[in-house]
């Protein structure tokens, strides 16, 4: 989800933390107040400092980052922000968002789907819960929507050669990722161990 956010809005909210000194740890990543005093605030820095390991393309940006309850999480077109719910925030989401920030650079191709595919292809310990927008089977995830283990594997893999079809010219890549999503075997859940959780990552 995206939103274009003016720099006079995101300038005002970020102003008490800057004066402050807030900073995160690291210097590439600068928190707004409401996500520091937020219960599960530093969990969900923790993760995007992880995530954003895999997006070398954004090394030259200080990201900002914003509370938000509305969404799962959206992100400033203009590269500036990323808006996130730390309550069940999932890696898989953060990357999404990332991957938007890419598409305002012009270096992904735009639309909701295609920022999915790009997000599963990056790297497989992101992908850790169900993308929002692609049609995946609803029995590679658990009720809560993280994914069942061996999951990730199968969907990263497939966006990687999904990826590559679009690089040698394939139009339809995201119709090709979802058609074959949808042959993906999983074991009963009754069997299946509960998927890891991804807080063991950092």
């Amino acid at each position: 989800m995206t939103t274009l956010m003016t720099l006079t809005s995101l300038m005002s909210l970020f102003a008490a933390a800057g004066r402050a000194g807030k900073k995160s740890s690291a210097s590439d990543v600068l928190a707004s107040g409401p996500l520091l005093r937020h219960p599960q605030g530093q969990l969900a820095l923790r993760k995007v400092r992880y995530v954003r390991r895999f997006f070398p393309e954004l090394d030259d940006l200080v990201l900002k980052v914003g509370l938000t309850r509305r969404a799962a999480g959206f992100a400033d077109l203009e590269g500036l922000t990323l808006w996130l719910n730390p309550r069940k925030l999932s890696l898989q989401t953060i990357a999404h968002e990332l991957v938007h920030l890419l598409q305002g650079r012009g270096l992904v191709p735009g639309g909701e789907r295609s920022c999915d595919v790009f997000a599963l292809a990056r790297d497989v310990s992101l992908v850790d819960a169900m993308p929002y927008y692609l049609e995946i089977p609803a029995n590679l995830a658990d009720r809560e929507g993280w994914l069942r283990p061996g999951a990730a594997r199968r969907l990263h893999d497939l966006a990687r050669e999904a990826v590559a079809r679009r690089s040698a010219g394939h139009r339809q890549y995201i119709r090709w990722f979802e058609t074959e999503a949808q042959r993906i075997t999983m074991p009963s859940a009754r069997t299946s161990k509960p998927p890891a959780r991804p807080q063991r990552l950092f």
